[in-house]
């Protein structure tokens, strides 16, 4: 979470992705920022499902910062 709120803060995240079960302190303070800087905000999974998908434990919070992937992933998600 702190690597994608310093990305944030430098304004290099094009999408924000959140799992379904992250904390409601962290939800908070990530989408305040969030629709401060007026950023597609997508939420599904879990933290264990998102880690999954990386090789990791848990992850609630990824921090898009290529444009074109952003765009990609968002059109993806009208679909699904």
């Amino acid at each position: 979470m702190s690597a994608t709120l310093r990305q944030m803060q430098k304004r290099r995240i094009r999408l924000l992705i959140l799992a379904d079960d992250i904390s409601e302190n962290s939800r908070k303070k990530v989408c305040e920022m969030a629709e401060a800087q007026r950023l597609p905000t997508l939420k599904f999974l879990s933290k264990g499902s998102i880690g999954e998908l990386f090789g990791r434990e848990e992850i609630g919070i990824i921090g898009v910062t290529d444009e074109n992937f952003a765009k990609s992933i968002l059109k993806v998600s009208e679909h699904a």
